[in-house]
This record gives structure tokens, C-alpha cells and sequence, in this order.
């Protein structure tokens, strides 16, 4: 099997242009919009069960970036929190087509499922704070 041929979602919007999503020194829309490109570029090489399973350590390591900036969210104003469901939710779309997508190729889906799924909750439950 060939990789899926997708490109990993874009963060190409100014972030730095939202309403205050810095909190304690982080950028709160940037780190995470970096994560849903991470996490994207990760998955657009997967092509069969050996590619899902080079791209466990990739993930698990976007995982713990968004554990740690993740409860930086609770922590921005109403104002903030909008922004950044309006900034990243573009992207999150995009990322949520690629997983789709990479989870329908034969053997993938045990192989991350257990850990993709987990993230794209978390990252939609942060976006929808």
C-alpha cells in the first residue's frame, strides 16, 4: 500500500492577531496549532501497519505537548477562548479528514486508534471550552 497522499493541515493564519492567548508566558494558539500540524504531518506518512507504527513515538510526543499546554486554555478569558476555536478550528477540520482517512487503511486503526482517537478528543474538547 502506498501512504495516503494528503498534506498535514496548514497554520498559516497570523496567530499572533487573536485576542490575548498568551497565558503564563505561552502562546496557547500557537502551541497547539502546532500540535494539530504535528500530529497532521505525522499521519500523512502513514500508508500501512509498519508507517502507523514509526509514527507512535511522534504522536505520544504530540501528546504530552498538548497535556502540557492543554490546561493553559482553562485559563484564558471568554475572549481567548473564542479566538482560538476560531483561529485553529480550520485545521482541526483538516486533521480530522486525515485521521479519517489514515484510520480506514487496513491494520492502522488498532495500531493508533488507542491513541489518536484519545487526542483529536482532548484537542476537541479544548477548542470547544
Amino acid at each position: 500500500p502506498q501512504p495516503v497522499a494528503t498534506s498535514a493541515p496548514e497554520t498559516t493564519r497570523p496567530l499572533a492577531a487573536a485576542p490575548r492567548m498568551r497565558v503564563d508566558g505561552v502562546d496557547v494558539g500557537q502551541e497547539i496549532g502546532g500540535v494539530i500540524a504535528s500530529l497532521g504531518s505525522a499521519l500523512s506518512g502513514i500508508g500501512d501497519p509498519a508507517s502507523a507504527e514509526a509514527a507512535v513515538s511522534e504522536l505520544a510526543a504530540q501528546g504530552d505537548r498538548l497535556a502540557a499546554v492543554g490546561g493553559l486554555v482553562e485559563k484564558l478569558p471568554p475572549a481567548g477562548r473564542q479566538a482560538l476555536t476560531a483561529l485553529l478550528a480550520p485545521q482541526f477540520a483538516k486533521l480530522e479528514a486525515l485521521v479519517k482517512q489514515v484510520m480506514e487503511i487496513p491494520g492502522v486503526g488498532p495500531v493508533l486508534g488507542p491513541m489518536v482517537m484519545p487526542l483529536m478528543a482532548q484537542i476537541s474538547g479544548l477548542l470547544s471550552s
